[in-house]
């Protein structure tokens, strides 16, 4: 804008001169495109700093921007050799903080120590768990575990030995751990595959012969599944490492040392106490009472598409475990009896249900006390 009112204010400048000076238009045309020239190259020389210096501030931010790339990589490629930060570690959960630890504290070993390594994940493994009877924890108990088992997959590339025993051992632990993060990720699970409650069975009690044979030296009460400890049952591990799946399913506790498993009814039936659940997506005990009446009823979204009997069947059972968990709650609304004797009824039914005799008519008596007990239960909710 400047520029154009000085180019006018010199054009009326010489308008007087234009008109007394002797020389042709021609000249007067050519002096004034000289002016407007000359304009253009002053502007075009002003230009040339400002260009200069984007230019330099852009090839200075493309530089660093390289350099920070580079770097990123470079603690990308270390980052597992690196411990956390203080301020990451204020991010993570107690437990998770430790097992990261302590797998970055055995990788950074020169040669990992077998006997720390066995020692600290026979405990995290073992960690509220029962191996026997079989089907006492839910999805997410088994969830749970597999950040464990990643780290001893993660410090299972770092080990090494020269023991062939110890070797295959090591080698079929690492299959078991990928087969078990496999199978509880897998959604919905296939048929060809085995559940995780038993890949994490054998993967426990491989874990646990391995503790036993290289760090307590006990050589004669195993699981009978590493071949250091001279096992019978290694074929059985070689199968579940295979995923073949054509092996037998847990039929006695693991040897597990600290950790007393539950002992099943004179019958052989797992007792009450024993069908437990982690974690459950019911909000409160009121939420849980409403939830299952309303699934139990006929016409019901829980049991759209499923079998009346298998859907109601799985209702009962799964109140056991729901009650089980929910027993302080129910202390406090001071409903314990009302809710033991509803226990009770679905664990009978459950219980005459796994029996290789059913009495139909027994089990069509205690589906009735269900239903009556809960309709009871959920009027004082």
């Amino acid at each position: 804008m400047r520029e154009n009112q000085d180019k006018q204010e010199i054009k009326e400048s010489l308008n007087d001169l234009y008109r007394d000076n002797p020389f042709s238009d021609d000249t007067k045309q050519r002096w004034l495109m000289e002016i407007e020239q000359e304009g253009r190259r002053r502007r075009t020389m002003s230009l040339f700093p400002r260009v200069l210096s984007i230019g330099v501030a852009v090839i200075f931010f493309i530089g660093f921007g390289w350099f920070l790339l580079q770097q990123v990589g470079v603690e990308g490629d270390n980052a597992s050799d690196h411990p956390p930060t203080e301020e990451g570690k204020k991010n993570l959960p107690a437990e998770k903080d430790d097992l990261q630890e302590k797998v970055l504290e055995l990788k950074r070993q020169e040669e990992v120590d077998m006997k720390e390594f066995l020692t600290y994940f026979h405990g995290e493994v073992n960690k509220g768990y029962t191996s026997y009877p079989p089907d006492q924890h839910d999805g997410y108990y088994y969830q749970s575990k597999e950040e464990v088992l990643e780290g001893v997959l993660s410090v299972l590339g770092k080990a090494y030995t020269t023991d062939s025993k110890l070797k295959r051992d090591l080698s079929h632990l690492e299959e078991l751990c990928e087969e078990f993060l496999y199978v509880s990720r897998k959604f919905p699970p296939e048929q060809e595959r085995s559940d995780p409650a038993k890949v994490y069975y054998y993967t426990v009690g491989l874990i646990d012969d391995l503790y036993s044979v290289l760090v307590l030296g006990e050589t004669k009460v195993l699981n009978g599944y590493s071949e250091v400890g001279n096992g019978d049952q290694v074929d059985v591990i070689e199968a579940v490492a295979n995923r073949s799946g054509m092996y037998p399913d847990s039929d006695k506790p693991l040897v597990n040392e600290g950790k007393k498993p539950l002992q099943s009814t004179d019958d052989g039936y797992p007792p009450i106490e024993a069908f437990q659940i982690e974690k459950t997506e019911f909000t409160d005990l009121s939420t849980f009472v409403h939830d299952t009446y309303d699934s139990y009823q006929d016409g019901s979204e829980y049991k759209e598409g499923t079998d009346n009997d298998a859907a109601e069947s799985a209702l009962i059972r799964g109140a056991i475990a729901y009650i089980n968990y929910f027993e302080k709650d129910i202390e406090e609304k001071e409903m314990t009896e009302d809710f033991e004797e509803w226990q009770v009824i679905a664990y009978e039914f459950n219980k005459g249900e796994a029996s290789r005799e059913v009495d139909a008519s027994k089990q069509a008596e205690l589906k009735k006390r269900f239903e009556e007990k809960m309709g009871e239960v959920v009027e004082k909710f």
